[in-house]
C-alpha cells in the first residue's frame, strides 16, 4: 500500500513539472512573438490557461500511471516467462513440474484424449504470454491518447491564444494610426 501511495506522489510530482513547463513554455513563445499581450489581456489569458494546465495535468497524470503499469507488467511478464519458457521451449520451474504432473494425471484418466488435452494445457500456457503482450499493446494505445490529447488541447488553446493576440495587436495598430491622423 506504500508502494501505491509513494507512486501516485510520484506521478503526481512528474505531472505538475511536465504542465507547468508546457504552459509555461506556450506562454513564453506568446510573449516573444507578441509583447505585452499577457499583461493587457490578463483575465482572457487566464481564463484559457488555467484549464489547459488542469487537462495537462490530468494527462500527464494519467500517462505516467499507464508507463509505470507497463514497465510493471512487462516485468511480471519476463518473469513469467522465465518460469514457464516460452513458446516452443521446455517448460522449466515450478511450472514445468506442475504440467508435467497434469499430463501424467490426463494419460491415467483421460487416455484417448489426452493428447488433445496436453496440447490444449500447452496452448493454455502460451495463451498468458500472448495475454500480456495484448494489454500491453493496449497500453501503448492508451499512453498514446493521453499525450495526443495534451498536445492537442496544448495546441487549441495555443491556437486562440496567438489568434486574440493578433487581434489584439492589429486592433492597437489600428487605434494608433487612427490617432495619429487625428492629430
Amino acid at each position: 500500500m506504500l508502494s501505491l501511495i509513494s507512486s501516485l506522489v510520484i506521478w503526481a510530482i512528474i505531472a505538475l513539472i511536465i504542465s507547468s513547463v508546457l504552459v509555461l513554455l506556450l506562454l513564453a513563445v506568446v510573449h516573444v512573438l507578441y509583447p505585452g499581450y499577457l499583461q493587457n489581456a490578463l483575465l482572457v489569458t487566464s481564463a484559457w490557461v488555467i484549464p489547459l494546465f488542469i487537462v495537462l495535468l490530468i494527462q500527464s497524470f494519467l500517462c505516467c500511471g499507464a508507463i509505470s503499469f507497463k514497465g510493471e507488467l512487462a516485468a511480471i511478464g519476463q518473469n513469467a516467462q522465465e518460469v514457464m519458457g516460452g513458446p516452443g521451449d521446455d517448460v522449466s520451474g515450478d511450472a514445468g513440474f506442475y504440467l508435467d504432473r497434469a499430463e501424467k494425471l490426463l494419460d491415467e484418466n483421460f487416455p484417448m484424449a489426452s493428447g488433445k488435452l496436453k496440447e490444449s494445457l500447452r496452448q493454455g500456457m502460451e495463451a498468458a504470454d500472448s495475454f500480456v503482450s495484448a494489454i500491453l499493446m493496449a497500453l501503448d494505445g492508451y499512453i498514446f491518447r493521453r499525450i495526443a490529447w495534451g498536445i492537442g488541447m496544448l495546441v487549441v488553446v495555443g491556437g486562440i491564444l496567438f489568434f486574440n493576440a493578433g487581434k489584439d495587436r492589429r486592433q492597437r495598430e489600428y487605434l494608433r494610426r487612427r490617432s495619429m491622423m487625428d492629430l
